[in-house]
């Protein structure tokens, strides 16, 4: 698949290191092609990535990833050329200084972008746990579950696959009002990780008593 990801930071590096390593081809959609800093995640990531331009990124792939801060989201969006059929998932969340949520109970950051970029399918995703953890979701036995919302079936289940081959188990929560519930998990993680004391290496988890597999 050609996955695109604006943002070359760590969640946007996690990410796209690790889908390039999986054989995914992966453009990073970065202001300057030419950086050190770039080069040095190109490096990283292998052969299957390169870096490109945000304002010809959506010609060229079948996912978009916005894994930038909230306070750029709508400049980004609106350097972005016409999405065509390309599927945009949010990484991001609306948070806030003093670490509270910019957005929430009426609406949410991913729910702002399908305002603003109606007639894209939006899938909120990725957002509910560490960067570490994208770059490596080995919990042992167990697979950390990676919570994914949107109004499309199919891109649902395309980025089900993606979060898939990082090593989550995927769960579709259902429509894209759920980010309202998934971006205030996001400050939940950050809570117990960074206040509380318990670590970045701390994932969630959904169990059932049933042996049924979810339905994806």
């Amino acid at each position: 698949m050609n996955i695109g990801i604006i943002g070359a930071g760590n969640v946007g590096g996690s990410l796209g290191r690790r889908w390039a390593r999986g054989g995914h081809t992966v453009l990073f959609g970065v202001r300057n092609t030419m950086t050190d800093k770039v080069r040095e995640l190109l490096d990283s990531a292998g052969p299957n990535a390169r870096a490109e331009c945000i304002e010809d990124l959506v010609r060229k792939v079948d996912v978009v990833v916005l894994a930038v801060p909230y306070s750029t989201l709508r400049a980004v969006v609106s350097s972005l050329g016409p999405m065509r059929n390309a599927i945009l998932v949010d990484a991001s969340n609306p948070i806030a200084p003093v670490m509270r949520l910019a957005v929430g109970h009426s609406t949410s950051g991913a729910e702002q972008l399908s305002n603003w970029l109606p007639g894209t399918p939006i899938v909120k995703a990725f957002n509910t746990t560490g960067y570490e953890n994208l770059a490596d979701a080995d919990f042992g036995n167990e697979r950390p579950t990676m919570f994914i919302c949107g109004d499309d079936s199919k891109a649902n289940g395309i980025v089900a696959v993606l979060a898939n081959d990082l090593g989550f188990d995927p769960v579709i929560t259902g429509p894209l009002i759920h980010a309202r519930y998934l971006e205030p998990m996001a400050m939940l993680w950050i809570d117990m990780a960074m206040k509380q004391g318990m670590g970045r290496d701390i994932a969630f988890r959904l169990i059932k008593k049933s042996s049924n597999e979810f339905v994806v």
